[in-house]
């Protein structure tokens, strides 16, 4: 967020409730030491962080943000809610991906988004073994959390490893019975400062099919997030 950048209206609201989470769980200090410095937009906040001890980045705290924007349940972390009272309740809303019960192609899915803007998708329906491709833009980077949600509707959260070409392929076996829906919140998380202007924006892609069965070493991953549901 950029000191000198212009913030349209609408991009208010979101600044405010990012500010509340940041400095419930940061300290007002935060904002503070991140004003009279020569370095501006999102370094000038690296550097308070810094400054107070603290050793996550600007890139971490907004990845957990945008966790926190979904599920706000300080059961999963401390860092995993808003500790506002006033912000007990906010949760955003995902957008759908129903999958049918019959499905014999892969689906293909194309979006855009710009630097440091949440996104959230969540996928039902379907039934088998789940296989996400996702594929962004090479020349920024993205990070990908995502959450795997039982049948118990617990949730756990993990991170979709990319290569050097925004790339990553994820599976979730028995989805449909033993896990019922898979959230993905994918950011871009390049630009630092020069908010000056208006953004571009950056396409991603799902590819999101079933198959017969669960590639080597992906079973281990899978077992992982059962045991965090358990």
């Amino acid at each position: 967020i950029d000191r000198n950048g212009e913030i349209k209206k609408a991009d208010y609201g979101v600044i405010n409730v990012f500010t509340q989470y940041l400095v419930d769980h940061y300290g007002k200090e935060i904002l503070i030491d991140s004003l009279p410095i020569s370095k501006k937009g999102i370094s000038s906040l690296e550097y308070a962080l810094a400054k107070n001890g603290f050793e996550e980045s600007f890139s971490q705290i907004f990845t957990d943000w945008t966790i926190v924007s979904l599920l706000n349940d300080c059961l999963l972390g401390p860092k995993y809610c808003y500790l506002n009272e006033n912000l007990k309740e906010l949760r955003i809303v995902s957008s759908l991906i129903f999958l049918p019960i019959s499905q014999d192609s892969a689906h293909f899915l194309t979006y855009v988004t710009k630097n440091w803007s949440g996104n959230w998708y969540k996928i039902i329906g379907g039934k088998g073994n789940l296989k996400v491709e996702f594929k962004g833009a090479p020349e920024v980077n993205f990070k990908v959390p995502y959450m795997v949600q039982g049948a118990d509707k617990d949730f756990s959260i993990n991170f979709l490893e990319l290569d050097i070409n925004q790339k990553g392929t994820l599976y979730v076996s028995d989805f449909g019975e033993e896990f019922i829906s898979l959230i993905l919140l994918p950011s871009i998380q390049t630009k630092y400062s020069g908010f000056d202007g208006e953004e571009p924006f950056y396409q991603f892609s799902f590819s999101i099919s079933f198959v017969e069965e669960i590639e080597e070493g992906e079973e281990e991953l899978i077992k992982k997030l059962l045991a965090q549901i358990e």
